[in-house]
């Protein structure tokens, strides 16, 4: 996740890792997605220690 200037306006670059895909998102829906995965890579013996 890139924070850049449009953070002023609560946006974020968001691009997951090995992806070229990039999106425009709120803040907010960047946290909720980062944690999402987060416990998603818990719950399936990820380690979350990354």
């Amino acid at each position: 996740m890139t924070v850049g200037k449009q953070s002023k306006e609560g946006l974020v670059e968001y691009r997951e890792r090995g992806s070229t895909e990039l999106a425009i998102i709120s803040a907010a829906a960047a946290v909720a997605k980062v944690t999402r995965d987060y416990a998603h890579m818990n719950k399936n013996g990820g380690g979350g220690n990354e």
